[in-house]
């Protein structure tokens, strides 16, 4: 009985299913970019130690 009143005081209602889309959308489009920032370093990177003028 005591957790029966205590369950429905701390119950949390389920998220809307589009908000959850929307952060997966914008989660998916952080590690994408994310992605490109690491190959755009890693080819700099190479980019740079091929032709070092030093």
């Amino acid at each position: 009985m005591i957790y029966q009143s205590l369950a429905r005081l701390v119950s949390i209602t389920p998220p809307v299913r589009c908000s959850i889309r929307l952060v997966v959308i914008f989660f998916e489009v952080l590690l994408g970019l994310a992605s490109l920032l690491i190959i755009w370093f890693a080819l700099y990177t190479v980019y740079r130690l091929v032709n070092d003028e030093s």
